[in-house]
């Protein structure tokens, strides 16, 4: 990687090396602190060093995550004999870094976990590192490298069959990867099983659906969420201009180009004003970060709340009655 050294943002630290990064991805080159030089200590966890101050303030996502990949150690997954995971994500790592568009990342985690419980199953959580989506588009191909093989390791050790993601890019990622288990978008799973929804109680409600490039021109999925938006009960389903293979990106992949790329979240969420939504719905946290990051400026004023496809089916679930179950996890 290329050092810069004069082009330095305001108020950083005198002195500071700062390193382009992007490059390789084809998008403009941004800037941000080199990590640490040598090897990362042999016990480390990323975000308690956050917590703790013991990583400046300007120690980025992107640098963290480099750094829990040269840790040897890290999470393991207990998969306590069930063969079904469900795999968080980033959404934890969200918390402690995107904080400021007022998305509850909380509750994408126990959205889709109550519906998996709703569909029958109680899965095992997958607690690995990162799956390195970012790295790979940024060009960090060895941080990358370094994540997957520690995630296929414990993926392949844990003997869970299925893995499920609330998240696009998490899901053609570790797709990708090639492990033992099938990897599938949450969308995907609960697609012909048998949720159950509260009874509409107020008025018809337009409801529309932003394609992530990862779940659609990367994984060729489409109507699934669709299919599953339609099923609860009052909501019309109700198509943006650019939509299914023709829908457009949020503007914003690996964190790279945000700002240069605002027109574009300009015309989406115009789109879903066009059509009335009351909710425009996503299944990629980088869409919601970037849309509801655009909705908290001054100045806009967008009718349609962004949410997470497992935010909008959960809050419209029928709450299961005291007598009811859970399911085994799929073993």
């Amino acid at each position: 990687m290329a050092e810069a050294t004069a082009a330095v943002p305001s108020g950083a630290p005198p002195k500071r090396r700062w390193r382009l990064f992007g490059k390789e991805a084809g998008g403009e080159a941004r800037l941000a602190p080199s990590p640490p030089a040598g090897p990362a200590p042999k016990a480390v966890d990323a975000l308690e060093a956050v917590r703790a101050r013991m990583i400046p303030s300007e120690f980025t996502q992107t640098e963290a995550i480099d750094l829990e990949s040269r840790n040897p150690g890290g999470p393991t997954i207990d998969a306590q004999g069930k063969t079904i995971g469900y795999y968080p994500g980033c959404l934890k790592r969200l918390k402690e870094f995107v904080w400021e568009t007022g998305t509850d990342w909380d509750e994408i985690y126990d959205a889709s976990l109550k519906l998996l419980r709703a569909a029958g199953v109680d899965p095992a959580v997958v607690t690995i590192k990162c799956c390195g989506h970012d790295q790979l588009n940024m060009g960090l191909v060895d941080t990358y490298e370094r994540l997957k093989a520690y995630n296929v390791a414990q993926i392949n050790a844990s003997g869970l069959k299925t893995i499920v993601c609330n998240c696009a890019e998490c899901a053609k990622t570790l797709r990708e990867y090639g492990t033992n288990a099938e990897v599938l978008h949450i969308s995907e799973f609960l697609a012909g099983k048998k949720l159950e929804f509260a009874t509409g109680s107020g008025a018809a409600f337009n409801v529309t659906f932003h394609d992530p490039c990862r779940l659609g021109r990367g994984m060729g999925v489409y109507e699934q969420p669709r299919e599953l938006m339609r099923e609860v009960p009052g909501a019309t389903v109700v198509e943006l201009a650019h939509h299914h293979e023709d829908g457009l990106c949020c503007g914003v992949n690996a964190w790279m180009n945000c700002n240069q790329n605002k027109p574009i979240r300009i015309q989406r969420m115009g789109e879903a004003e066009e059509v009335k939504a009351r909710y425009l719905v996503c299944a990629c946290t980088k869409c919601i970060a970037h849309f509801n990051c655009l909705k908290g400026e001054e100045g806009r004023d967008y009718r349609a709340e962004v949410v997470d496809l497992t935010v909008f089916l959960a809050r419209h679930l029928r709450e299961p009655s005291s007598a009811g179950g859970q399911g085994s996890g799929g073993s």
